[in-house]
């Protein structure tokens, strides 16, 4: 992925640039289980014994050990609150332009005036007068829900429980595109999170910094490492659940087998390895059980035959 790259030739790292031509899928698939990854993908970063996956673990690592990470904890909030508002500018422009429905043409003016135009004028006026951005598996899904304060929160009437697959819903916006623009908030989105002064959008962003206001997150980097391979990983799997399921252009009855047993089951088994015999998934309890447990109770009700193929999850 180019920011990677972009950020070690900015360090002025020397480094060994393995590429793989479309035509060599052959040549992954060889390597891939001899590469000493927890969970082989693409694009991946070894450096002495460090060995990663996961293009977001893998670019926040170097940007820490060369500088480029916010060390206080109000500007990392910022950094990750842009970082994760970029990743929503990205994905609009994949799913809407590059895989969207119709030939691109059809969709490229209502795109630009509808969706790059709103999203550039919040970036300029964020962005100001600054030259940069931002300044300078049962047991598993039994232990989580174990947890006291989980289990109270759960059984209290302030928990609530959606179906997986549903119609989308109809509301009304006029609420909300009224209280919008009069939050505070340097990019207005839901959901939002305020403490104070502090106003924060993004879910990722929102959730990191509970975390480490709350002793989820590692202080040691190569825990930390580890948290953030784990977090884009899950990510990966919440994204081909949404784009392989829920908004698959076909109907559920006839993507549901194909997923489970092309993606589901093959993620599922990786996670279980991973997993192994600890009680979470890094050495101790942190913010990303919390974002696995949401994922694993989605497919405990989507697909509970499955789930319990898995005791360990499960």
């Amino acid at each position: 992925k180019k920011p990677i790259r972009l950020v070690l030739a900015y360090a002025g790292v020397d480094f060994v640039d393995k590429r793989y031509e479309s035509s060599e899928r052959d040549v992954w698939l060889s390597d891939k289980p001899n590469l000493g990854l927890d969970f082989p993908n693409l694009p991946y970063y070894m450096d002495g014994d460090t060995k990663m996956s996961q293009y977001m673990a893998i670019l926040r690592h170097v940007a820490r050990k060369h500088g480029l990470m916010a060390r206080d904890g109000k500007e990392l909030d910022l950094q990750e609150m842009v970082a994760e508002q970029i990743t929503d500018i990205r994905l609009r422009f994949v799913f809407m332009v590059v895989y969207g429905p119709t030939d691109p043409d059809q969709v490229k003016q209502g795109y630009i005036t509808g969706t790059l135009v709103p999203e550039l004028d919040e970036l300029v006026k964020f962005m100001g007068a600054k030259q940069w951005l931002t300044g300078k598996l049962s047991y598993y899904l039994a232990r989580f829900e174990a947890l006291p304060a989980i289990k109270t929160y759960q059984r209290s009437s302030q928990y609530i429980q959606w179906p997986v697959v549903i119609p989308i819903a109809k509301w009304c916006r006029a609420v909300w595109l009224s209280d919008k623009p009069n939050l505070g908030l340097d990019f207005p989105n839901i959901p939002y999170y305020m403490d104070g002064d502090l106003k924060i959008s993004q879910s990722m962003a929102i959730l990191k910094y509970l975390a480490r206001k709350h002793g989820l997150v590692a202080r040691d980097d190569r825990e930390l490492i580890k948290q953030e391979i784990v977090a884009e990983q899950l990510s990966d799997i919440r994204m081909r659940f949404i784009m392989g399921v829920v908004f698959s252009p076909k109907d559920l009855a006839d993507v549901k087998d194909g997923y489970i047993t092309g993606s589901l089951i093959p993620q599922l088994d990786e996670l279980v390895k991973f997993l192994g015999n600890k009680q979470w998934l890094t050495t101790k309890l942190s913010y990303v059980d919390f974002i696995a447990y949401e994922i694993l109770d989605w497919f405990r009700l989507f697909t509970p035959e499955t789930i319990a193929k898995y005791p360990v999850i499960g």
